[in-house]
């Protein structure tokens, strides 16, 4: 009865420890830290051996009543009920059994409240773990929160830092264009009153310039065509002096500067009388300068008139500043001839060169049958001449 007993008890001990040992096998594969990994292995150790030492005494004690025979124990009661030495001895094993019984037993129970203390920490270190991944999933999502706000926030101080920037070019830009726009303005009144004192000046000249105009008016030979600013435009009729000259008028144009000092522009058939008058004068010697110029048209006048009159039938060329008329026979041919002082009525006119004629030509020979030849004499003859 016993043994029945002490091997139900071992059944019993085994499926628990079969059932305990899978869950301290699954705890054991738990990826726990090693603070709390290694106080728990400790202790399950030490649980361990008590219980292994425990389990190898009620193995032995089997043993040892599998090997007892039950005829030889059931024939032996009288001897144990007559032997007070196996008496005592029973008792006492019957008595160790039970202590024995009892120490398993509360084992068992000790081994049982340690498997659900056990199953407790795990089911606590699984919501702990739990709750772990719970805050290390928060944790993460914090750091991509903050990780995205921290790269909003450089992102903005990027672009703020390029608005600054290009704030500054514009501002940069505003102080270049202002000062540009005051040395603008600096430049416009310097202008403006240059342009003032240009105004004043120019009301002062053609103040002096009407009271020239009223002086020409009563020039005789003398006829205003056209006032511009800065400019006058006038005629000399040589003819309304000396009605016996076939000279044309001559016309001019008289520039003044800012000055005060005015020059003479005289057309093609005066052009060479500029030699004589001073290019730049005051303006108040305009009337003595018209006066100077007519004087010496009319002087000139005889000669002029007839170069006037070869230039419509001759290719010719008048040099007043040398006195030399340059004439052109042919494309190769070139006449030159000097006219002296006083001509026509004192000086002559003489050939002085013949360019692209013969080699072997005779200048002095070549004569006009006339004593004095004058002018129109001498290119007529030229143009005739068969030695050239």
């Amino acid at each position: 009865m016993a043994a029945e007993q002490a091997k139900q008890v071992l059944q019993q001990c085994e499926a628990a420890l079969s059932d305990a040992l899978p869950e301290l096998v699954r705890q054991d594969e738990l990826e726990l830290p090693a603070s709390v990994k290694v106080p728990f292995l400790m202790d399950s150790r030490e649980k361990h051996k008590v219980l292994v030492r425990q389990l190898w005494v009620l193995d032995s004690l089997l043993s040892l009543l599998e090997t007892l025979d039950t005829s030889t124990l059931s024939e032996g009661r009288s001897s144990v009920d007559t032997g007070t030495e196996d008496r005592d001895q029973w008792k006492a094993l019957k008595s160790q059994y039970k202590d024995e019984i009892q120490e398993v037993e509360s084992l068992i129970t000790v081994f049982k409240e340690k498997v659900d203390e056990v199953l407790a920490r795990k089911e606590a270190l699984c919501q702990l773990l739990h709750t772990l991944e719970q805050k290390k999933e928060e944790c993460k999502e914090k750091q991509r929160i903050k990780a995205g706000k921290q790269q909003k926030a450089r992102e903005r101080a990027e672009r703020v830092c390029a608005r600054v920037q290009e704030l500054e070019a514009a501002l940069e830009r505003g102080r270049h264009g202002l000062q540009l726009s005051g040395q603008r303005v600096s430049e416009l009144q310097a202008q403006l009153s240059g342009a003032q004192q240009s105004l004043d000046t120019w009301s002062r000249t053609h103040s002096r310039l009407q009271l020239e105009l009223q002086r020409l008016d009563g020039l005789s030979g003398v006829r205003v065509l056209s006032v511009r600013e800065r400019e006058l435009h006038v005629e000399l009729n040589p003819r309304l002096l000396c009605p016996s000259l076939d000279l044309l008028p001559l016309s001019l144009s008289l520039r003044w500067t800012s000055d005060d000092l005015f020059t003479l522009q005289l057309s093609s058939a005066g052009r060479s009388l500029l030699e004589d008058v001073s290019s730049r004068r005051p303006l108040q010697d305009a009337r003595s300068a018209l006066l100077e110029v007519m004087q010496l048209y009319v002087e000139q006048g005889s000669l002029l008139a007839e170069i006037q009159r070869l230039h419509s039938r001759f290719a010719i060329d008048w040099r007043p500043a040398e006195r030399k008329l340059v004439f052109l026979k042919t494309a190769s041919i070139v006449c030159t001839l000097s006219v002296e002082e006083g001509y026509p009525t004192s000086g002559r006119v003489q050939l002085v060169s013949v360019q692209g004629g013969a080699q072997s030509l005779n200048i002095a020979g070549l004569q006009p049958p006339l004593g004095k030849p004058s002018l129109t004499e001498w290119l007529e003859f030229l143009t005739c001449c068969p030695d050239l």
